[in-house]
């Protein structure tokens, strides 16, 4: 089903789309983090897998950034995506090794990272707003940091409530970076159209 014509009393099918893929790709990096997270903490043996899973989830954020913003602003949100998942595991290294400084320092260094991407996207998109991501990141990366230290010292039933808020957090996240996209790009309805409609193409290759 392609879009042929934008209205701004509904959402298109192809507006649709992509937020769902947004919430699903925010969910993932939720599950999957944490997945990591207690694999570190447990020693389970699955970490290289659960790492590999995780690992893809910022290539599919710069996906979906390559096709409206181009190649070289993609890579940009693949590597601070990927650093932020670095950071929270190097953060459970060290919570298990009692190395408190070491986790204050990644804890400093995630915030950083959360603030880097929201300078970043409202660098490249006038319809996101810098205080509102900053916002965004600030509580959720306080849920993360919170629910990291829950789960590397063993406090699983906080772990767990913490795991919910990030869900809702993260919701929140997909559903305001779907906004921007759409908003920018409703400007230009032939680019929007075009653009939406090798959207759809893409997903429905997915899923054959």
């Amino acid at each position: 089903m392609a879009v042929t014509k934008l209205d701004s009393d509904c959402i298109t099918y192809g507006q649709m789309n992509l937020i769902n893929n947004l919430r699903m790709l925010w969910m993932e990096f939720i599950i999957w983090s944490r997945a990591l997270i207690t694999s570190e903490a447990s020693g389970f043996g699955d970490l290289e897998a659960v790492g590999l899973k995780l690992y893809q989830i910022p290539s599919e954020f710069s996906n979906s950034f390559e096709l409206f913003f181009g190649q070289e602003i993609a890579n940009e949100i693949q590597r601070l995506f990927t650093n932020q998942l670095l950071l929270g595991a190097e953060i459970v290294r060290a919570q298990k090794k009692g190395d408190t400084d070491a986790v204050d320092a990644g804890i400093v260094r995630m915030y950083q990272n959360g603030d880097e991407i929201s300078v970043y996207l409202t660098q490249i998109n006038p319809y996101w707003n810098n205080q509102t991501w900053s916002d965004l990141f600030t509580e959720f990366l306080r849920t993360k940091i919170f629910e990291t230290l829950a789960i590397a010292t063993g406090n699983y039933n906080e772990s767990v409530v913490l795991s919910e808020n990030l869900q809702y957090q993260a919701l929140r996240m997909a559903d305001y970076m779907a906004e921007g996209f759409i908003r920018y790009f409703i400007e230009n309805d032939e680019s929007y159209i075009r653009k939406t409609n090798h959207f759809i193409h893409n997903l429905a290759s997915k899923e054959t």
